[in-house]
Parts: structure tokens; sequence; C-alpha cells
């Protein structure tokens, strides 16, 4: 029995994710910047903005790359044809990541109404 596609690329990515994570959770970007952090219209302005989004996004997307390496933990039991695992996958990933993104900012909506 061959690895498959979904293993492989939710697994990788979901690991790659994570410790990208935990280094930014490390060396979180104090300040609001262009180059580094959870960079949206919304978050960005303020302070304030910045810091809540920073540590709302970091744990939307610790539970996106845990729910990745779950799916391709599942994954690795189908045999689909590699077409459709590599269309599941890259499915899978640009979904759990656009869900972080999209819970973040309702929360950031949530909490700063007056934005």
């Amino acid at each position: 029995m061959s690895v498959g596609i979904i293993p492989i690329i939710c697994i990788a990515t979901g690991v790659s994710i994570y410790i990208i994570i935990m280094i930014q959770d490390r060396y979180p970007p104090k300040k609001i910047n262009n180059i580094y952090g959870y960079r949206t219209k919304r978050s960005m302005k303020s302070q304030e903005h910045w810091d809540y989004a920073q540590n709302y996004s970091s744990a939307q997307m610790k539970k996106a790359s845990i729910g990745m390496i779950s799916l391709g933990i599942l994954g690795s039991f189908l045999d689909l044809g590699q077409n459709l695992e590599l269309a599941l996958g890259l499915f899978i990933i640009i979904g759990l990541m656009i869900a972080g993104v999209f819970a973040t900012e309702q929360e950031l909506k949530r909490r700063f109404p007056d934005d």
C-alpha cells in the first residue's frame, strides 16, 4: 500500500503551519507592520486591534493545522485516485485557512463593534 496524496499534503502543511505559529507565538509581532503577523485592514486599525488579532488568529491557525493533520491521517485510509486526492487535499487546506481568517475577522467585528 502506498501513501496517498491527502496525507502528504495535509500532514506536511499542517505541521509546517503549526511550527510557524509556534515561532510567531514565541516572537509575536509587537507593533503593527506590513511584513509579519495577521495583517488585514481591520487588524491594523489600532494597536489594540493588532494585539487581539495576533492572539486570536494564532489560536485559529493552530486549530486549522491540527485539523489538517487529523484529516491527513484519516485520508491515509482512502484510495480515491491521485487527481481527486490532490484536489481534496488542497480543498481541505484552503478551506481551513479561509475558515481561520473568517473566524478572526468575525471575532474582531464582535470585539470592536464601533469600527
